[in-house]
């Protein structure tokens, strides 16, 4: 199949072939958790991001079209990790996001139907960019900073340090060397065979 890929200039997109491979999930989850590597739970939180540029001397919220590298390479950094990103129209101008005092920050919240809203902010201090990440959730406020020649690079860097603490935090990490009791308490058993079904599912 084909698929849009990023040109080494990290600007431009072309179409390029791609090789789509599945595989057997449950032997993946047994072969992650022997290497004791994390395992994601169904459950997975949403993120919406908006991107707020200065690269051309004032605040400015690109397009896809102005920028499609910016906004594939976030695409496949979300993909990628195995989480649901998506970009968002904030309803503000590009001087408030860029600024983000608190009243902003709390009305980009409460308008999200996500659990975490990412503000990503790129500054150019030639020859180098400057990029601030924002998570914004319920529970706690992330701030990220990113000095780089390589506004992709920077991007992916600072996004899998924070999708890394959410993993550490909401991950299932196996091993062989781990022991682990759970207590399970179920009512309504009534009879010996409901209790040997009962055995049955747990199998």
């Amino acid at each position: 199949e084909t698929a849009p890929r990023l040109l080494p200039d990290g600007l431009g997109v072309e179409e390029g072939d791609s090789l789509w491979i599945r595989y057997n999930s449950s032997l993946i989850d047994q072969l992650a958790t022997s290497m004791e590597l994390p395992i994601w739970p169904t459950w997975r939180p949403s993120f919406e991001y908006l991107v707020v540029t200065e690269l051309w001397g004032e605040p400015h919220l690109p397009t896809k079209e102005e920028q499609p590298a910016l906004f594939l390479q976030l695409e496949k950094i979300f993909h990628r990790r195995g989480l649901d990103g998506s970009p968002i129209n904030p309803g503000f101008s590009a001087d408030r996001i860029w600024t983000m005092d608190l009243q902003t920050a709390e009305r980009l919240k409460q308008q999200s139907t996500a659990d975490i809203v990412s503000v990503i902010r790129i500054e150019q201090d030639s020859p180098d960019f400057t990029i601030d990440l924002l998570f914004m959730s319920a529970g706690q406020d992330t701030l990220l900073r990113r000095n780089s020649t390589d506004i992709l690079g920077g991007l992916e860097s600072g996004l899998n340090e924070y999708i890394d603490s959410l993993s550490s935090e909401l991950a299932f990490l196996g091993g062989t060397n781990q022991e682990f009791e759970l207590y399970l308490r179920v009512d309504g058993v009534r009879s010996f065979n409901e209790y040997r079904n009962l055995l049955d599912q747990f199998d």
